[in-house]
């Protein structure tokens, strides 16, 4: 007889679902940037930022989706945090002003995303129950 195996997913606590919400919030930003602003800035390397934001915002797709599934989570917070700490200080190195109020509401929501992955990150797990 062959088992088969059950696909379970584990629940996840509200502070990761909204780590997972302020990861699509920025890559929708970023879709956005690429699709209609991004023309403006130039090139870089090559490429024109608007295919840098587009891979921006579907880095920070993938990387929702990977939290959501709960995939590693220790290792992905802090990747994610560390993604979002380094667009924060290329946003500051590169005329900060420069993309308006949608850029800074994209790095205020990114300093709060990185804050609560810190959270995620020092919280210890909780205790599996013990059968009796």
């Amino acid at each position: 007889m062959v088992k088969e195996r059950v696909f379970r997913i584990r629940p996840m606590s509200a502070l990761r679902w909204t780590a997972v919400l302020l990861l699509v919030v920025p890559g929708i930003i970023h879709i956005y940037y690429g699709a209609v602003d991004a023309t403006t800035f130039g090139n870089i390397y090559g490429l024109s930022y608007t295919n840098w934001f587009y891979i921006m915002g579907l880095i920070y797709f993938v990387g929702a989706a990977i939290i959501a599934a709960n995939i590693m989570p220790k290792v992905f917070e802090a990747l994610a945090a560390l993604y979002a700490a380094i667009l924060i200080v290329i946003y500051i190195l590169q005329d900060a002003g420069s993309s308006g109020a949608i850029g800074y509401a994209d790095k205020a929501i990114e300093v709060l995303l990185i804050i609560v992955l810190l959270v995620l990150l020092v919280q210890k797990p909780k205790p599996k129950p013990t059968a009796q």
